[in-house]
This record gives C-alpha cells, sequence and structure tokens, in this order.
C-alpha cells in the first residue's frame, strides 16, 4: 500500500527500526514513533507521518547500542494486518513471561568464528547482553584459520570473562565461500562438533544451548529470544533471520538463511528465491519446520547432545534430521525471534559500486 509522506507525494516504503535490547525497545514503543499494528519482536516499524525530523530525533537519543534505520518498501508483509489489541497483548505476555523464565535457566552459548576482528567487539557485547538475561551462562566459541586480530581478541575475552571458553585451531581449511556445497557442509560440521563435543563433557547439566551466528553484523532481538520461552513444548528454535536486498531504486527485507530451511513434511531444499521471499504470519505460536537456523537458533541441551552435526546437506538440517529420528522432532521457526543480517547488493548495483567506487576515489580536487 502506498503511505502519504510529509512533503505530499506518496512513498511506497516504510521505516523499519531495529532493536535488540529490551530497554530500548520498550523507548520505541513509548515514543509513540512506532506503529504496532505492523511491528514484531525487534522490528518495529515507523509511523510514516511522523517525518524526517522525528526519524533524526529518534537517530540522536541516547542509547548504549546503535540501531540501524532501514527503508524497505510496503510490499513487505508479515500480515501485520492481523496484530489487533488483543493479540499484540498475547505476544508482549509471552515475552514477560519468557524473560522470567530465563532467569532461572542456565545456558551455555556457542558459535563459529574466522577473520572476524573488525566486528567481533559488537558480537561480543551481544553475546553477554544475552547471556545476562539468564539465571547463568557460559560462552563457547570455536575458531580456525583466522588471520587477522580475531585470535587476540578472543583471547583477550577469555581472560576477562571467565564463563567465556575459546578453542582454537589451524587446520588450512579454506574460506567458505556462501554456496551450498557439500565440502563447505562436511567442514562446518566439522566445526560445529567441536563446541558441541565440549558442551558434552564440561555443561551437560546445563538447561539450553543457544548457536549463534557470529557474524551477524546487527544483532538479534532478545525480546524475540523471550518470546521463545514463553513456549515449553519445543526441542529445538530457529530464526526468522532478516537481511536487506538493496537494488537500484529500493530496497527490501527477505528471509535469510535459505540453505537451512525445509518445510514441515519434507527434507527437499527449496531454491533461495522462494525462502526469499516467504512471508511468515506473525501470530503467537511456533511455526512447524523441518529444519531452520536463521542465525540463532536455541536447542534443549538434551536434543543437541544426542545427535552430531553430519554434512553433505547443510549441517543444521543434518543435525535436524538426526533429532527426529531420536525422538526430539518438536522443532520450530518463531516469527518474533529475528536475526538482523546487514544488506546485499543485486548484481546491477553490485557492477556499478565496482565501477563508480575507483572512480570517486580518483577523481582530482577542484582547486580552492
Amino acid at each position: 500500500m502506498a503511505v502519504k509522506a510529509n512533503d505530499g507525494t506518496d512513498s511506497n516504503t516504510k521505516h523499519f527500526r531495529v532493536a535488540t535490547d529490551r530497554n530500548h525497545a520498550a523507548h520505541l514503543c513509548n515514543s509513540g514513533y512506532v506503529d504496532r499494528q505492523f511491528s514484531v519482536a525487534g522490528l518495529y516499524v515507523l509511523r510514516p507521518w511522523q517525518g524526517k525530523r522525528h526519524l533524526n530525533d529518534l537517530e540522536n537519543c541516547k542509547c548504549d547500542i546503535q540501531f540501524n534505520l532501514l527503508t524497505v518498501p510496503s510490499s513487505f508483509q508479515l500480515d501485520h494486518n492481523d496484530m489487533n489489541a488483543d493479540l499484540q497483548t498475547a505476544i508482549a505476555r509471552r515475552i514477560d513471561n519468557g524473560a522470567v523464565r530465563m532467569a532461572d535457566l542456565r545456558v551455555v552459548i556457542c558459535g563459529l568464528t574466522r577473520d572476524s576482528a573488525p566486528y567481533l567487539q559488537k558480537t561480543i557485547t551481544r553475546m553477554e547482553s544475552l547471556g545476562n538475561l539468564f539465571g547463568e551462562y557460559r560462552v563457547v566459541v570455536f575458531e580456525n584459520d583466522s588471520i587477522d586480530e580475531t585470535p587476540a581478541l578472543l583471547d583477550r575475552w577469555q581472560r576477562m570473562n571467565s564463563r567465556v571458553v575459546v578453542l582454537s585451531e589451524r587446520r588450512n581449511d579454506p574460506v567458505n565461500q556462501p554456496v551450498r556445497c557439500p565440502l563447505r557442509a562436511d567442514r562446518m560440521a566439522f566445526y560445529r562438533n567441536q563446541y558441541r563435543e565440549f558442551i558434552t563433557h564440561h555443561f551437560v547439566d546445563f538447561d539450553f544451548a543457544i548457536v549463534v551466528d557470529m557474524d551477524i553484523l546487527e544483532g538479534w532481538s532478545n525480546d524475540g529470544v523471550a518470546h521463545t520461552f514463553g513456549f515449553t513444548d519445543w526441542d529445538f528454535v530457529g530464526s526468522y533471520g532478516i537481511i536487506e536486498k538493496r537494488h537500484l531504486l529500493c530496497s527490501q527485507l527477505q528471509q535469510y538463511d535459505a540453505w537451512a530451511f525445509r518445510s514441515y513434511g519434507s527434507y527437499e531444499a527449496l531454491k533461495t528465491r522462494t525462502v526469499n521471499n516467504m512471508r511468515i504470519a506473525t501470530e503467537d505460536r511456533l511455526l512447524a519446520v523441518y529444519s531452520c537456523f536463521g542465525g540463532l537458533g536455541i536447542y534443549r541441551m538434551p536434543a543437541l547432545l544426542n545427535c552430531q552435526y553430519v554434512g553433505g546437506d547443510c549441517e543444521h538440517v543434518g543435525l535436524h534430521a538426526r533429532m527426529r529420528e531420536s525422538g526430539f522432532d518438536r522443532i520450530f521457526l518463531n516469527p518474533h525471534q529475528t536475526t538482523h543480517y546487514s544488506y546485499k547488493y543485486n548484481r546491477l548495483l553490485r557492477l556499478l559500486l565496482r565501477v563508480t567506487t575507483p572512480l570517486r576515489l580518483t577523481r582530482p580536487r577542484k582547486a580552492a
């Protein structure tokens, strides 16, 4: 639908504010900037009639963590039209109940990283903030083959935070490319089994494991995690990963992590475009799937420790298939548990940037 912009022109865009901290999420909702009818946990739609002045006010508000403002087509629909007051209240109550439950639980947060120095400190902050929402937490990170400052940063983190364990290994493996490749899946399964084995020997008595992608540049919704813990009848819950795809004249939000996604009832891999264009209803429930991940997945500890990651297909799919065979078949995606990847350019825009960037860098300055 088209909305009327402040300058009187028609605009086919909505402004999405990404929030990952409960306090700042509350600030967004209480400020009057947010159109609750079109918002889910962690992804807040700003009222289009507020105009740029109000958006700038929001950008300049004093926050410990900076959040991105995404401008996307209004064609990005999450069935928010059904977000009536009763549903909003139910979701908020679910988040509050989940947060109370989290305070009594013990979790292990784990992930993989390689050559992540430029954004690692932000990820560390997010992982610790997530851990602090629980009664007790530990962190297990597996690092391999980094050639930047990643090992040094991880070592410092481990020395400063006694809850953190870093596993490092020099394997001389090639850098994984973002393509569907069985060899890549084999390597990823090996890496992930390293933190799984460590948890098996040291943290078997913890309640849950939270697996995070440590290269999610914009973080994840802690409210979304709390929403998941508002439910109890599940073995695994994956996230609704969101990425901004930039075109020449517009941008749009898409569901990310297509290879790990398998619809309920079939392990057949879907085309990337099919998963990218999925619009998931945001009701107060979990969606049953055969597999998903989306950058952050929460496992009941016995479900993770009784099954190994395997390659050949996406390593998450292999693990979830083994879980289902072992009776841990309550596998879901939570549309409110959002993760916020950065952005990617379409082919034409990538080509233009490749051509114009050197021109901008080499353009001579005008004489004074």
